[in-house]
């Protein structure tokens, strides 16, 4: 908790919790800004009266020791034996007893109803910490009958733009899921890919490592030695020499692999080769289909689409539209289009010497019209690039991740400090080709807490009648 001063936020939570006198309940999904806001409140407390008569109520007892152990540790003289301090399990409180605190804080007691109301009026001041979001309505009525809500999304909002790194990114207070879903290329793109890699290994095979490769393009500055020199020592290497016999078979083979001309050839193509199996996997068509679905089966929301590249965000666009969704565009190479306003009717000049023509608008300009319509409920989807200005500004509901190359979710969205989640829980998907350099991708991803990774079949229903299974993503 040595950090506690760089929680930005914490005095802003702090503040929401005094102006609602006291009374309230959080969403916090972030066990060390638990720690930072129990600290604060045993702290300031002890501070006007040190004998202010405390009582924190844990799901579990587990929690209890985890808890404890931190704050003895900060606070001086710890908590553990403090007689106006308690900390008690949820298993402990009963409705017949009597509770003489001035302050109750639960702390992941979040499926408990008849806790949650014997703290809320057994004490004058209360704060409840929910850790994930109930099932049961009961709970989320009773709250809001009875509590005020300190919305820590946007609190987190308003300073996300000041974060310095990801750690603090990492610090963002609600849970993430995020659905990894495979997509097989067709047999046509499967046979280029294929290739790409082919050529690749190719090239690595005669050179072993990458950086070998950009020397036998550029050269090595380390050993003031030129590409044609350094080319030139690994055909050696690889059992090439000048005197080569071509008209026998293998030496010929010998020659037509590691000539030096050859080898810079191939240190020439890879880069170019690589990128075009890159740009196979990430701007695949066979995932249009699947990005089409998602966005038929969350109709009612407003979902933002995140794409490797712009060219694939306008064909991602393009493909809803062509299938009756309305999506608009985010980045800087939108093709530069005539437009139509809210009423169908085709934009013109109003006035000068181009009055009544037909007004195009170029990729800034249609960005800001359809970041507009977005905000405004006109567009459901916004196809946007991972690195599109970030000055993109509205609210949403879902994320879809066309490819495992984009950001992870929490760097995603440092990006945008303008941008707002309307879910208290975030729900992403991530498409990626399978058996390709995507798959390894998503598989090396490092994921804060806040995301918790689900995969198509950890989500097997069976069809009933035929006994068949059926995935419901």
């Amino acid at each position: 908790m040595s950090d506690r001063k760089k929680i930005k936020f914490l005095d802003e939570f702090m503040d929401a919790f005094r102006k609602n006198r006291a009374r309230a309940y959080a969403y916090i999904y972030n066990k060390n800004f638990i720690y930072h806001v129990m600290y604060e409140i045993i702290t300031g407390m002890l501070a006007k009266n040190k004998d202010t008569k405390i009582v924190f109520v844990f799901n579990t007892y587990d929690d209890i020791n985890r808890y404890k152990f931190e704050l003895d540790r900060e606070i001086p003289d710890g908590v553990s034996y403090r007689p106006n301090i308690k900390f008690l399990s949820a298993g402990y409180i009963y409705e017949k007893f009597h509770y003489d605190y001035t302050i109750a804080v639960t702390v992941g007691v979040n499926n408990d109803l008849n806790v949650l109301r014997k703290m809320t009026r057994s004490c004058p001041f209360v704060l409840h910490i929910l850790t994930a979001i109930s099932n049961n309505t009961d709970i989320s009525d009773y709250l809001m009958g009875n509590l005020s809500l300190i919305d820590t999304n946007d609190i987190t909002r308003s300073h996300i733009s000041n974060l310095g790194n990801v750690t603090e990114i990492n610090s963002m207070y609600f849970p993430v899921e995020e659905w990894h879903i495979p997509i097989s290329l067709n047999d046509d793109t499967r046979a280029e890919y294929d290739k790409c890699c082919d050529i690749i290994n190719n090239v690595i095979k005669a050179f072993s490592t990458i950086d070998n490769v950009t020397y036998g393009l550029y050269g090595d500055k380390r050993k003031n030695m030129s590409a044609s020199e350094y080319c030139y020592n690994v055909a050696i290497n690889n059992g090439w020499n000048p005197n080569l016999d071509t008209t026998i078979e293998y030496q010929r083979d010998i020659d037509d692999q590691y000539n030096p001309i050859v080898l810079h050839e191939k240190a020439r193509n890879f880069f170019n080769v690589t990128a075009l199996r890159k740009k196979i996997v990430t701007d695949a068509e066979d995932k249009l289909d699947k990005i089409l679905e998602l966005c038929r089966k969350h109709s009612d929301k407003k979902i933002v689409i995140v794409n490797n590249r712009g060219e694939f965000a306008t064909a991602v666009a393009e493909h809803l539209r062509d299938n009756g969704i309305s999506c608009g565009e985010y980045h800087n190479e939108i093709p530069s289009s005539s437009v139509v306003d809210e009423n169908g009717k085709v934009l013109t000049y109003q006035s000068g010497a181009r009055k009544g023509q037909t007004k195009t608008l170029g990729a800034r300009a249609l960005s800001s019209l359809y970041e507009r319509r977005f905000d405004q409920g006109l567009d459901n989807c916004l196809s946007v690039k991972n690195k599109s200005a970030n000055k993109l500004s509205g609210r949403f509901d879902i994320v879809i991740f066309t490819s495992s190359f984009c950001d992870d979710f929490p760097s995603w969205y440092a990006r945008f400090p303008n941008l707002i989640a309307l879910e208290r829980k975030v729900l992403c998907y991530r498409l990626y080709i399978d058996n390709s350099i995507e798959a390894k991708a998503i598989e090396s991803m490092k994921h804060s807490d806040m995301v918790t990774i689900m995969r198509e079949k950890e989500n097997i229903a069976y069809d009933k009648n035929t006994g068949d299974v059926v995935l419901d993503i």
